[in-house]
Parts: structure tokens; sequence; C-alpha cells
């Protein structure tokens, strides 16, 4: 990008890189579609897990073992990979909703009842502006029949 907008050099560090570079490191917490996750999102929960151990230990007032914090461990993998089935799974549904002539029927069922009851919402201000503002009654006017 420096190289293309600023004219920068190859070899040489352009503002747009030094800005990034300013951030410090990129952490990427990603799960990939199998329900894998990055180096950085298992750091992360290693960090939880230690925590966890921590405050479990201190707690107690006992050292927590290896195999608690494997479980602690496990237990946070188990979640995080579950909600992941689920989001993942809920995309493709949600894509596979869009698809066919099911879809297109029902969108235009949606346009439909939109289209309807944008109508009735414009019948109900035109009753309320012959039948009460007509009258006065915004005007803080009242007029009664004769």
């Amino acid at each position: 990008m420096d190289a293309r907008y600023h004219r920068v050099e190859e070899g040489q560090t352009g503002p747009l890189v030094r800005r990034m570079e300013g951030h410090g490191r990129l952490l990427t917490w990603v799960m990939g579609s199998f329900q894998e996750g990055s180096k950085d999102l298992h750091g992360l929960l290693d960090i939880l897990a230690d925590s966890r151990v921590q405050v479990l230990s201190m707690a107690r007032g006992r050292k927590a073992t290896e195999s608690e914090r494997a479980m602690i461990l496990s237990g946070y993998h188990r979640t995080l990979s579950t909600t992941a089935a689920r989001a993942s799974s809920g995309c493709l549904l949600g894509r596979l909703a869009r698809m066919g002539e099911a879809h297109r029927a029902a969108a235009k069922r949606r346009a439909w009842a939109n289209m309807e009851g944008e109508r009735l919402e414009e019948e109900r201000r035109a009753h309320w502006r012959v039948h009460v503002q007509g009258r006065g009654v915004m005007r803080e006017e009242f007029v009664y029949p004769v």
C-alpha cells in the first residue's frame, strides 16, 4: 500500500507500515470452520485457565493440580468449540433459507405485507387528520358540533 499510494521504494518503511507497527503485535483470535483455533486463541485459553487455577488455589488454600487445570482448560475448549459450531451452523442455515423458489415467494409476501402495512398506517393518519385535527383539537380549540 505504501509503494502504491505513497511512492515508497521497496525495502523502505512507509507511513502506513509505521502506523501499523505502532499498534504492536496483532492478536488473531480466530475459529475456523471446523472449530480449529488459532495459536493466539489457544494462548488466551491457557491464560484464562491459569487465572482460574490461581483463583481456585487461593480459595482452597492449596495449590491446584495439573489435572484440575486440564479439566478447566478442557471445559473452555468445549464451550468455545460448541459456541463456534452453533454460530457456524446458524450462518449456514441462515443462508440456506434464502435459496430457491420458496425464498422468492416469501420475499414477495414480505414486500406485500410491508406495502399493506404502510397503506393501513396512511389510512390511520388520514382518519386522525379528518376526525381529530380537523375538529381543532390540535389547536386547543374545542369545536362542538351543532
